[in-house]
């Protein structure tokens, strides 16, 4: 497969990108020179990267896992530096998405480096995947820098390397002299993802090509890296994005949570200021990797109380136990029940909210409702002879809340009777409610209703049902053994009295259009329904409530049609249908859809005409002297008469405009190899 190759050497010319250019400690890169580095065990740095123009894209993570010894000629002691790019992209037409892993051996003395061990993985999607691990052996070890680094200074690399491989497409190894000539030009400030830095410019050249890295001590590494290749195209590219350097010790809390019965609670939350873990099933928990500090670690589980303690992680890490009581879910109603318009309670009065959950009063009226649901209540209190009477109560869970009733005799009582119909017809099941006395009735079949024992007075009456306006009639009087008549009369509410409207949209030649948008707009020019044509053109707007509504039919290519609908209660409206028109001059039919042709745009055909003999006109005043049409021969100064040519005094980069030696073979500044 072609793309595999340049791919895979893609890929390996990345490796030299990727390896790590050695840093100093002193935070001013402005320095003249830079010391020898130390690195920790966990310092870590994040790229992004850019291969072949944008052709390749990926990030890159770049961590020190360890110190070791690696032997090859000899025994080095090493850092152990692991690498890892996730990459995706398209060479010579193929997709791929692809891992690289490596790890690169530095010697610890030299930061030279000794070993590296590179593995491929691409996946080529329906051509399969392609695989290859490159060992490379440098000797003697390959020294990227000359510490102290200065400014100005040039040194050259001269290293054998073994490389052995084990690809997709075979197995092999091979020798080769290693021959790199570097430069520190200069010191620079650049900006990256993950910052501005101040940086020394260390410039590489070889036989292919050209790298250009900026190397930040503050950071202790490079924050960006440039690929050249050998005419000066830039291959490659990779930018700081974050970075752990001088790497803290962690800290960790770790502990149980159990309930109130010392039995362990799983799938309880733990946290620490941001950080969390989960409790198995034993109700263990761990909070790992916490920086020294000082942490408010919460426990909290659905139907229990959370808890928090406070610990001091700056010196050690902590063992943290939790005990949860689980959270209340009932409340209690407490109170008495009275004679109205006395304090003498009324014993074995029934206090109930349903049928399950009840109680009787004792011999001073008293009552406990137990174990209630959080939630608000309707409570009854009744007792023979008297009047019953409801409120509306609210239990808090883990609360008591306390209400009393006040019962009246019946025999000082009065009753409200009447009807309740809805278009002359009486309604089943109606709800009449006595405001102010908890008492209630509902209607039978012929809407007929007595509320009975209400106490004297003045109250106001309410009539509702599902599906209809609720009526109220206010200040209605009520007085001891006398019935008193209220009729109520309900309307159909406005949810029960939606409509639809449908139709039909076609072109003017009588073809349906389908996929067309149809909105009804009410009185407040909101849009009430939208509705999309069908293949047949066919549309239907419902659940519309009563009214007058603007209907909008619109599709792109149309212009847009527009009709008044008044829609009744309950009402469905067909057959209100819409003709389209084409927004193109040349209507429906054969190229309707194509817009004007040739003939609608004379206009632009001569603007046209009229810009290239313009452009030409003016392109051949600024055509270079080298490339104007000669002068008659006349005209030409005789040989003799030419004035000699000056020597060339000053030689400017073609890439990037600095001046440069007359001698120089590359520039310096942005690493262009200047061809022979």
């Amino acid at each position: 497969m072609r793309g595999k190759g340049a791919i895979l050497l893609s890929l390996l010319f990345i490796i030299s990108a990727v390896l790590i250019v050695p840093s100093a400690e002193s935070s001013n890169v402005k320095a003249e020179s830079a010391p020898m580095p130390t690195w920790n065990v966990g310092d870590m740095w994040n790229y992004t990267a850019s291969l072949d123009n944008g052709d390749i894209t990926g990030d890159v993570s770049i961590k020190i896992a360890s110190t070791e010894t690696v032997t090859t000629d000899t025994d080095y002691n090493v850092y152990n530096t692991t690498m890892h790019f996730t990459y995706e992209g398209t060479v010579e037409g193929i997709a791929f998405t692809g891992i690289m892993d490596g790890i690169t051996y530095y010697s610890i003395s030299t930061l030279a480096v000794v070993k590296e061990i590179y593995t491929i993985n691409n996946d080529y999607g329906i051509y399969g995947t392609y695989y290859n691990r490159t060992i490379t052996t440098y000797n003697p070890p390959k020294d990227y820098n000359q510490f102290p680094i200065t400014v100005g200074e040039e040194w050259n690399v001269n290293v054998n390397a073994h490389m052995e491989w084990h690809a997709t497409e075979g197995d092999g190894e091979s020798d080769s002299a290693i021959v790199e000539n570097y430069e520190c030009l200069r010191t620079d400030s650049v900006w990256v993802a993950a910052g501005t830095y101040n940086v020394f410019v260390i410039n590489s050249t070889t036989e292919k090509g050209s790298e250009t890295a900026y190397y930040s001590s503050d950071v202790c590494n490079f924050v960006k890296s440039e690929m050249y290749d050998e005419n000066g195209a830039l291959t490659t590219e990779m930018d700081l994005v974050s970075y752990c350097i001088g790497v803290t010790p962690t800290r960790s809390v770790s502990g149980t949570v159990k309930d109130e019965n010392g039995d362990p609670i799983s799938g309880a939350t733990v946290t620490a200021d941001g950080h969390s873990d989960t409790t198995d099933a034993n109700g263990n928990y761990t909070i790992s990797n916490l920086s020294p500090d000082t942490y408010t670690v919460t426990a909290s589980k659905s139907g229990y109380t959370s808890s928090y303690q406070i610990v001091n992680l700056t010196t050690f890490s902590a063992n943290i136990d939790f005990t949860l009581n689980a959270t209340p879910t009932t409340g209690t109603i407490t109170g008495h029940v009275y004679v109205s318009g006395t304090t003498t309670g009324i014993q074995n009065a029934n206090v109930s909210i349903n049928a399950n959950c009840y109680t009787l009063t004792d011999a001073n009226g008293a009552y406990t409702l137990s174990g209630v649901a959080q939630g608000t209540h309707t409570v009854t209190a009744s007792a023979a002879g008297y009047a019953s009477s409801s409120a509306e109560v609210s239990v808090t869970a883990g609360q008591t809340s306390f209400h009393n009733f006040t019962l009246t005799l019946l025999s000082e009582t009065g009753n409200i009777s009447g009807r309740v119909t809805a278009d002359g017809t009486g309604l089943n099941n109606a709800t009449v409610t006595v405001e102010g006395a908890g008492l209630t009735a509902q209607t039978n079949i012929t809407g007929h209703y007595t509320v009975t024992g209400v106490p004297p007075g003045t109250y106001n009456v309410t009539a509702s049902k599902s599906g209809y306006v609720s009526s109220t009639q206010t200040n209605v009087a009520v007085t001891a053994g006398n019935t008193t008549e209220l009729n109520f009369t309900l309307t159909v509410s406005a949810e029960q009295q939606r409509g639809s409207i449908s139709g039909t949209v076609k072109d003017k030649n009588g073809n349906p259009v389908s996929g067309a948008t149809v909105k009804a707009y009410n009185a407040s020019d909101m849009v009430a329904g939208t509705a999309y044509t069908n293949s047949t053109g066919g549309y239907t707007l419902s659940n519309l409530l009563p009214g007058t509504y603007t209907i909008k039919v619109s599709k792109t290519g149309f212009q847009e049609y527009s009709m008044s609908v008044t829609l009744g209660a309950n009402q469905t409206l067909t057959s209100k249908d819409a003709t389209l028109t084409s927004e193109t001059a040349g209507g429906e039919g054969e190229g309707a859809e194509g817009g004007a042709g040739i003939a609608d745009y004379w206009w632009a055909a001569i603007m046209i005409a009229v810009i290239i003999v313009v452009v030409l006109f003016v392109l051949r005043r600024r055509m270079p002297a080298g490339r104007r049409i000669p002068a008659p021969r006349e005209e030409i100064p005789a040989r003799e008469e030419v004035a000699p040519k000056k020597p060339v005094e000053k030689r400017f980069c073609i890439k990037c405009g600095r001046e440069i030696s007359k001698t120089a073979s590359f520039c310096p500044y942005c690493g262009y190899r200047f061809k022979k």
